[in-house]
């Protein structure tokens, strides 16, 4: 675990997780902000969190890929995980759980 990871890291991110594994997957797939549903928000999500992760695992954001509604709350928490546990910044997690708190708020 990254030492300078925020104290609400996990909790920000796990709470995310929980609401989108228990969200209905027709409320997932509606449109939501600017005409994209929920499920390709957080997939955009997964993908900012590739991007800002030190080491080799930035080139694949492009890579993230449509898994569908149902798994895009494990798709997050694998990629979150992987920015927690590469070398960054605390600037980065500090963005990352701030990220996870407003999308949360507004789903």
């Amino acid at each position: 675990m990254n030492s300078t990871a925020p104290a609400d890291f996990s909790t920000e991110l796990n709470r995310l997780v929980d609401r989108l594994r228990t969200m209905a997957i027709t409320r997932l797939d509606q449109s939501w902000r600017a005409g994209e549903s929920r499920a390709e928000a957080v997939r955009e999500l997964a993908r900012w969190c590739v991007a800002n992760t030190d080491g080799p695992q930035r080139d694949w954001a492009a890579a993230i890929t449509d898994v569908g509604p149902v798994a895009v709350g494990d798709q997050l928490a694998v990629t979150a995980a992987d920015l927690l546990d590469a070398p960054g910044t605390p600037e980065v997690l500090a963005a990352a759980t701030e990220r996870f708190r407003q999308m949360r708020l507004t789903l």
